[in-house]
C-alpha cells in the first residue's frame, strides 16, 4: 500500500471519529402537511417557532406547554404567509409541542405531540 492511500484512510477514520464523538446541535420539530413547530436544544428549549411550510391560503399556529405551567396549553400564530415563521418569547422550558394548519370549515389539521429531553 502506498503512502498516499495510508494517508488517505488515515484522515477518512479520523474524520468518521470526529463525527461520531461532537454532539449535535439539533432541533427538534413536530410536523403536518404545511405547518412545522420546532424548538431547539442550543436555546436550552424555551423557544418555540412555527413556519408555515406551504404556499396556501391557511394559517398555522403551535401549540405548547411550558415547565413552570405544565397544565395551560399555549398557542403561538403564525398568519404571515408560506415561507415564514413566528418566534415566541423566552420563558420556562418548552415540554412539548406540535403544529397545526387552521382549516376553514373543517377540523384543523394537527401533527402528533413531540416531547423534548
Amino acid at each position: 500500500m502506498n503512502s498516499t492511500r495510508k494517508r488517505r484512510i488515515a484522515l477518512s477514520v479520523l474524520g468518521v471519529a470526529m463525527l461520531a464523538g461532537s454532539s449535535p446541535a439539533f432541533a427538534l420539530s413536530a410536523e403536518t402537511d404545511g405547518a412545522r413547530a420546532s424548538t431547539k436544544k442550543t436555546e436550552g428549549y424555551k423557544y418555540i417557532r412555527v413556519y408555515d411550510t406551504k404556499g396556501d391560503s391557511n394559517s398555522v399556529y403551535g401549540l405548547y406547554h411550558r415547565q413552570a405551567s405544565p397544565s395551560t396549553e399555549r398557542a403561538l400564530h403564525n398568519k404571515s404567509g408560506s415561507g415564514t415563521h413566528a418566534t415566541s418569547g423566552t420563558g420556562s422550558k418548552i415540554l412539548d409541542q406540535k403544529a397545526c394548519v387552521s382549516l376553514d370549515f373543517r377540523p384543523d389539521r394537527c401533527s402528533g405531540k413531540v416531547s423534548n429531553p
